[in-house]
Parts: structure tokens; sequence; C-alpha cells
């Protein structure tokens, strides 16, 4: 499930706001609140954050002078009814449009209930699930796999499992960058009331935390379908070029945050779904996604710290 509405936005101003002040860069976008937003629709936003539903909820939010409209998709009733539950009440107060999808995420795969080809022909994989199948020789100092007869059923199952939770994590993953950039632009707006923005900076906070501990997640799982990743386990491979600058104000590292997600997001789609459905040679090679992942995580980290130390009077 992706964010079309709201990377349409992004792209379409993401280059405006490099080198300005923090102010002019939260300025740039209409997808958070500012400072003629009215309190309680500030108040909702932020409680849109705060209680998860930004994870389960596909919502692009776009804020005028006094209301708001939210283009949405939304799968679950218990979601759709907390987001109801949420803004609704508020469209008595302010303009208030709310355009919501009920429609249901079509699969991806089209074999059925069979795992993504590129699962199916990944041994390491298949080994590390539990196929017995799968059996291991060494040629000239290289493990290879011999006996490679199709999956059983419980490993067909466990296959599917896997692939279901890499694509959900990965979403996860996205969507909490994104939301970290927006929520950063809110915190650090100084037309924003003081206490509307230390709550955003809270929730920025927790967000980055959540993202994070998703980051090792994610990595973990890949990790079980890539030979050789325990020289990236053990933290002997060559990390990875930090693109994390640190001398950006913090909405700007939040934002390098999200596009180099959203690049690594791209990346394990296609280690899913590859084009021709199969796992590149490269990628096998060498981890090079697990490295981003690695640095992806080190990002997140300095940035945390960096909120913590934010040390911004805002009274």
């Amino acid at each position: 499930m992706h964010r079309t509405v709201l990377t349409l936005i992004l792209v379409a101003t993401c280059f405006a706001g490099v080198g300005a002040a923090t102010d002019t860069v939260a300025a740039l976008y209409d997808d958070t609140p500012h400072k003629g937003t009215p309190r309680k629709l500030q108040e909702a936003w932020l409680r849109f954050h705060e209680v998860g539903l930004c994870q389960d909820v596909d919502a692009a939010f776009v804020f005028d002078e006094s209301g708001v409209k939210v283009w949405s998709r939304i799968e679950s009733d218990k979601s759709y009814l907390k987001f109801q539950a949420l803004f609704a009440p508020l469209r008595k107060l302010y303009p208030v449009e709310l355009y919501i999808n009920r429609s249901r995420e079509e699969k991806e795969a089209e074999n059925g209930d069979n795992p993504p080809p590129s699962l199916w022909q990944n041994y390491e994989l298949r080994s590390n699930l539990g196929d017995h199948a799968v059996q291991w020789s060494v040629d000239d100092g290289e493990q290879i796999a011999i006996n490679r007869s199709p999956p059983d059923e419980l490993v067909k199952q466990r296959l599917l499992i896997y692939a279901e939770q890499t694509l959900s994590r990965n979403r996860k993953m996205e969507h909490y960058a994104l939301d970290l950039f927006a929520l950063a632009r809110m915190a650090f707006d100084s037309g924003i009331p003081s206490d509307i923005r230390s709550k955003a900076l809270a929730i920025c906070l927790a967000h980055a935390r959540n993202l994070e501990k998703n980051i090792r997640k994610l990595s973990s799982g890949l990790a079980q379908a890539i030979p050789g990743s325990e020289k990236w386990e053990s933290g002997s491979a060559q990390p990875a070029a930090d693109p994390y600058a640190e001398n950006k104000l913090l909405p700007e590292k939040a934002e390098q945050i999200y596009t180099y997600a959203q690049s690594i997001a791209r990346c394990v789609h296609r280690f899913i779904y590859p084009e021709y459905y199969t796992i590149e040679l490269e990628e096998l090679r060498y981890p090079s996604l697990l490295e981003s992942l690695r640095t992806l995580q080190r990002m997140v980290l300095k940035f945390q710290g960096a909120l913590a130390k934010s040390g911004i009077d805002w009274r």
C-alpha cells in the first residue's frame, strides 16, 4: 500500500526548501497543520499519529487556511471506525472534507496462494524456514544447494507468511519515515503554539524509535534470505556511505531519512517481486540491501539523539 497522493505532494515541493530556514521549510508544505489551522484540527492530526492510525490508514492531508481535505484508503473496519470517530465530528465545526476508499488491496502475486517465484527459488530462505529437501554442498569453497525439489505445503505456507511479513514491515518503514518528516516540520514551525509543537516533537521521537525497531526486524528477516548475511550481522561488512548530513536542520534531516527509506523500500519490494522473477545475483553475492538498511538505522539513531538534545526554547 503506497501513499501515492502524498508522494506527489512531496515531489512537487521537495527541492524548494534546501538550505532554507526551518519556518520557511514548514511553509512549503500543506500536508501538515500550520499557524492558520484551527487548534482542534491540529490536535486531531497529532492524535492520528499518536494512536498509530497513520500505520493502518493510507491518508493524504491537504490543509488550507480554515480546514482540511483528506484522501484515504482504509481496509479494516476497526481502522475505519477510529478514523471516522476522529475526524467526522469536526466537519460540524470546520470545512473538513473526507474522501474514503474502502476497497480491499489487491494481491500482488499472480500465482494464487503460491509464494512469489523469487522465494520459491531462494534455497537459502527455504533451508532457513525448515525445508529439509534443500541440502548443501561445498564447491570450490562456496556453499551450493542441491536436491532442489519443490517445497512441501508447510514450507509454502511459511514462504507466504514470510513474504507478507516482509512487505508489511517494508510498508511500515516507509510510512514511519514519511510521518517523521511531517512531524518534524510541525514540531519546528514557530507559527504553531508551543504546547502543540512539544507534543509533535514527542510523537516524532516515538515514531523515530518505532522506525528504528522496524528496520531491525526487517533486516533480520531479510538476512534469512541472503547468503553470507552473517558477515553483515557481525558488523564486519564494509558500511555503506552515510548520506546523513550533520549540519542540516532537523526537518531536513528527517527529509533525508524519508528519501533514503523510500529508495530502500523500492529495493525490498523488488527483492520479493523482482522484474524477472528471480533475485538479482549481485544482491546475493553482496548484501547491499542489508548494508543500506544498516545505514538507515544509523541515520535514525542519530536523528533520535538530535531530537532529544534539540533544547529549543518554545516559550
